[in-house]
């Protein structure tokens, strides 16, 4: 006994009466998922509708059995061929024994038009009985209609994408490729042509820079299927392509092979590579200008912008060279930073216009042009200064004239480890560098020269008030030397209380000058031994607004006139010419106050001895806030007894 009859505990053979047999048939008709009719085309009469065409037209059973075939066909049809005729051929072709198939949309009842698949068979030769089975295929259509369309989108989305784009099998065999990928690896019509994978793969490998690493990592994503990831790729015509890959799986997570999509990054990377340069050329701009603004001389600035081009921006080397006039019209380093200044020791270079003179900075010298070299390795004529580029890790300059007014004077050179490190962006804003730096030369260049002015004039003035104060000074033997005391005391109390040198400067020439106006007192008036009367005291006492008279007209850059004129007030207003009180009286004036008493105590006078040094600051020192300023008077004190001051040595202020 077969499974089943145990099952069903019957013997294997079992007869059914052909009653039993056509009730089994209805049944399965009955029961069929598929609408199904019977049609009598002779009579031209559906005899017998199952429950899923009562399902499919809408109509109950009697009702179907009513109408005719084509009256469940829309009238409007794809091909908009007339119903019965498209009918009646297939029913032909049934009667003729062959299997009628056709789509048609059916008019139903309940819902809209749908679609179905009609196969007409005869079911006997003998009688022209039609099976009509309808299948509703409209969401099979639709869902076919979907997966085109979603097809022909992906491959216009595959041919359009700006991506170049691999599709390989499980066995890495290439399935596709869109034609930006072509034109990325520059793949000939023949080669696509061939489908040959091997010479394709022998294709791509030529184009790369580094093959065998391109190999080693596509190989290590062919074995590791689940990984999603990606590298660069450098093309020998310099385009860098971005790759990136992801596996292809079904939703029962099987493996079918890889996506390799292919971006080319060069105009990315190059337009990252040009704005680093240029803020790296901004920067040192930036960082030198500051130096120009801040430098006290012209070597100062060249040391320190070589420094900071090197610092700020990051080049390898940078170097101010000037321009000789000599027969080798030579070009020597006044300031070298970097490493590589070794590298000027072996290469001499000259501006001269001789054959094979080739160097950027003599070529700069020469046409008064920025000049620039973007690959030393590139340039067949530097062939003798590649391997010495080499050695000290340059890979190309720019040379950047310095005009000095109309003439080139000197050249600023600037090395670095990358080629192509100057692109017409950088440059430009290098050659602002170079001309903020031939403005800086040339300003302090004027500067000296108006320094060197100064100093002449300063000399020959001090040299005139040192004449005027020694012409004083010998028609009165006895105060000989006194000014040049005073003005050095007067200068040290002024840097004790905290006077800058500018100020202390003044201030001694002032003490040098303070009694110029005895020049207009008879000599045999300062020289009397004994006591002066009222009228020859009035006469001394008047050689302060004399002073002052000679010395207001000249355009000192103190107030020299005012020292000299209040160098005998007195803080209570009992000193002369016009009995200053307190503030009115110069905080200078004040100072040469206290030195001239001092110093004038301390000397010998026609009516009297030397009193000396304790008297003297007895003196200040017992009238301090009276007479003279405290300040002042507590500086002078210090002098003498904590620093050890003496009136040897040089009587200048700075002394």
């Amino acid at each position: 006994m077969t499974a089943v009859s145990q099952i069903m505990k019957q013997p294997d053979c079992v007869t059914y009466s052909a009653d039993a047999r056509g009730e089994c048939f209805r049944l399965l008709v009955e029961m069929a998922p598929d609408a199904i009719l019977l049609y009598d085309a002779r009579n031209d009469q559906i005899l017998t509708a199952n429950r899923a065409a009562e399902r499919l037209f809408g109509y109950p059973r009697d009702e179907i059995l009513k109408w005719r075939p084509e009256h469940f066909y829309a009238p409007e049809q794809p091909d908009h061929r007339p119903v019965a005729e498209t009918f009646a051929e297939h029913v032909r072709k049934a009667l003729d024994g062959e299997e009628a198939v056709f789509e048609r949309l059916i008019r139903t009842d309940t819902v809209s038009d749908r679609l179905c698949e009609t196969t007409m068979v005869r079911l006997s030769s003998e009688a022209p009985l039609l099976r009509l089975s309808y299948v509703d295929v409209t969401a099979r259509l639709a869902a076919d209609r979907n997966l085109a369309e979603r097809a022909i989108l992906l491959a216009t989305e595959h041919e359009l994408s700006p991506d170049g784009i691999l599709i390989v099998d499980e066995n890495a065999r290439i399935l596709s490729f869109n034609k930006r990928f072509v034109e990325m690896m520059q793949v000939p019509q023949a080669l696509i042509d061939s489908g040959d994978d091997n010479k394709m793969l022998a294709w791509i490998l030529d184009r790369l820079v580094d093959s065998e690493g391109f190999q080693a990592r596509t190989r290590y994503y062919y074995e590791h299927h689940a990984e999603s990831g990606g590298d660069l790729m450098t093309l020998k015509n310099g385009r860098v392509i971005d790759r990136r890959t992801a596996p292809m799986r079904t939703a029962a997570n099987r493996y079918l092979g890889r996506v390799w999509f292919h971006r080319d990054i060069t105009d990315k990377i190059r337009s990252k590579e040009q704005l680093e340069r240029s803020n790296r050329a901004l920067r040192t701009l930036s960082r030198g200008n500051h130096v120009v603004v801040h430098a006290r001389s012209e070597t100062e600035l060249v040391r320190d912008m070589c420094r900071t081009i090197v610092e700020a921006g990051g080049y390898r080397m940078a170097w101010v060279g000037s321009v000789a006039n000599d027969p080798l019209k030579s070009i020597s380093a006044s300031a070298v930073a970097g490493e590589g200044g070794g590298f000027l020791d072996r290469v001499p270079i000259s501006w001269s216009d001789e054959p094979g003179n080739i160097h950027p900075c003599g070529i700069a010298v020469r046409t008064g042009e920025p000049q620039v070299l973007q690959n030393f390795a590139d340039d067949p004529n530097l062939a003798p200064l590649c391997a010495l580029a080499k050695e000290y890790d340059f890979a190309s300059c720019a040379a950047l004239p310095l005009k000095i007014g109309s003439q080139v004077s000197a050249v600023l050179a600037i090395y670095a480890r990358e080629p192509n490190a100057f692109d017409a962006a950088a440059l430009e804003l290098l050659q602002e560098l170079a001309d903020d730096l031939s403005y800086g030369i040339t300003v302090l260049r004027e500067r000296e020269k108006i320094a060197a002015a100064d100093r002449r004039w300063r000399n020959g003035l001090e040299g005139m008030i040192a004449a005027i104060s020694r012409a004083v000074e010998m028609r009165d033997p006895y105060t000989f030397g006194h000014q040049n005391r005073v003005a050095k005391l007067a200068a040290a109390i002024g840097r004790e209380l905290g006077m800058n040198d500018d100020e202390i400067h003044g201030l001694f020439l002032a003490g040098v000058m303070h009694d110029v106006g005895k020049i207009t007192i008879p000599a045999e008036i300062l020289n009397k031994p004994g006591k002066l009367s009222k009228l020859e005291m009035k006469m001394i006492e008047e050689h302060a607004e004399a002073g002052y008279g000679i010395v207001k007209d000249v355009d000192f850059p103190w107030p020299i006139a005012q020292m000299v004129r209040q160098h005998h007030e007195r803080l209570n207003g009992s000193g002369y010419p016009q009995g200053l009180k307190g503030d009115a009286i110069l905080p200078q004036a004040k100072i040469l106050a206290v030195a001239d008493v001092v110093d004038a105590m301390m000397s010998h006078r026609p009516y009297r001895p030397t009193l000396g040094i304790d008297a003297a600051l007895a003196e200040i020192e017992g009238h301090k806030g009276e007479l003279f300023d405290p300040a002042a008077v507590d500086a002078c004190i210090t002098l003498f007894r904590k620093k050890s001051f003496n009136f040897d040595g040089p009587t200048k202020a700075a002394s």
